[in-house]
Order: C-alpha cells, then sequence, then structure tokens
C-alpha cells in the first residue's frame, strides 16, 4: 500500500503544466511509496476530492472540515482541516 497524496489542480495549468515557478513535485514522484494524485481545479474542496488521501498539498484551495471524509486514510488529519478553516 501506498502513502497517497493529493495535490491540488490550481499547481497546474489548463495544459497540465506546472504554473508556479520554483514549484517541482519530481521529488515526491520520485518516492516508491508515495503515490501522488492530481486534484482536480477548485476553488473549495469537496469531500470526493479527499477520498482515499492520506495527504493533501494546496496553494490556495479551500479545504472545509466537512470535506474531510470519516474514512480510516484521512480520519488522522481531519482534526487539522477544520482547525484552519474556522
Amino acid at each position: 500500500m501506498s502513502f497517497r497524496v493529493g495535490l491540488s489542480g490550481e499547481f497546474w495549468d489548463g495544459e497540465g503544466r506546472p504554473c508556479h515557478p520554483g514549484v517541482e513535485f519530481g521529488r515526491l514522484e520520485a518516492e516508491p511509496v508515495v503515490e501522488v494524485v492530481r486534484l482536480p481545479y477548485r476553488e473549495t474542496a469537496t469531500a470526493g476530492d479527499f477520498a482515499d488521501l492520506d495527504a493533501v498539498l494546496s496553494f490556495w484551495c479551500r479545504v472545509h472540515g466537512d470535506a474531510v471524509g470519516p474514512d480510516s486514510r484521512s480520519r488522522s488529519w481531519r482534526a487539522a482541516a477544520t482547525a484552519t478553516t474556522t
């Protein structure tokens, strides 16, 4: 089982190219136990965006506490998401 990391959609332009100079995920993607998941572009994340993820990196996408589902993979960071959005 890999450690699944979601990257919010605002990191890429409409063509799928990185759009923030200096932001690079090559080292993360090269880790054999890490699976990088590119999330869709949204201003506010939804619960479906976080299904089966262990972590999420976001540049500016809002994350409301109720967007983090009750499944076992995301349960450990639900409290942190709730605390940063209240």
